[in-house]
């Protein structure tokens, strides 16, 4: 039997290039279309509006206070949010509630009885413990109230004061109305 072998052997610049030249080039050329997919994406983005650029026009977020509730009842809780109005001069007497509470002073200064285990919580998140003496809860400032906490409230100057109230009841209480 006769065979011929043939051998060809490849020349490293067989096409006019190298391996080492044909995958820089390649590599190069992946580059540039990633290049250009992130200027394209880019592009996109800006034609879009960004959930990280705020709030659209004519809305805006007032600053607010953080609060953490230490005696949260047990689930399920019912969250009443209501606004509390007290004309100049108008007191609620001192009580107490089986429910934590913050209140919010919205607009105004409230006073309220001295209770120990309560929280003046100032809107940079500066927190205080109110002891027994009477504490001034000015405008953007809560005070954190826990369950079963001696409570009230007045207002001391001539002008109406508007308070934003958040109970956290146990889930078979009532709100309260007006």
């Amino acid at each position: 039997m006769d065979t011929k072998q043939t051998s060809v052997r490849s020349s490293p610049h067989a096409h006019g290039f190298s391996r080492r030249e044909a995958l820089l080039g390649g590599g190069g050329g992946l580059a540039m279309a990633f290049f250009t997919l992130g200027v394209l994406q880019a592009r996109a983005q800006e034609a879009s509006p960004s959930p990280a650029g705020g709030m659209p026009a004519g809305v805006n977020v007032l600053p607010g206070v953080n609060v953490n509730v230490e005696d949260m009842p047990v689930a399920p809780v019912q969250v009443a949010i209501y606004h509390l109005t007290l004309d100049a001069g108008a007191n609620i007497p001192s009580s107490s509630a089986p429910y934590p509470e913050i209140v919010v002073a919205e607009k105004g200064t409230l006073i309220c009885p001295g209770a120990a285990g309560r929280y003046l919580i100032k809107p940079d998140g500066t927190t205080t413990e109110v002891g027994d003496e009477d504490v001034t809860v000015n405008q953007g400032e809560a005070l954190y109230t826990p369950a079963n906490a001696l409570d009230g409230a007045r207002n001391d100057s001539s002008e109406q004061i508007d308070v934003l109230v958040i109970d956290f009841l146990a889930g078979t209480e009532a709100t309260p109305t007006s």
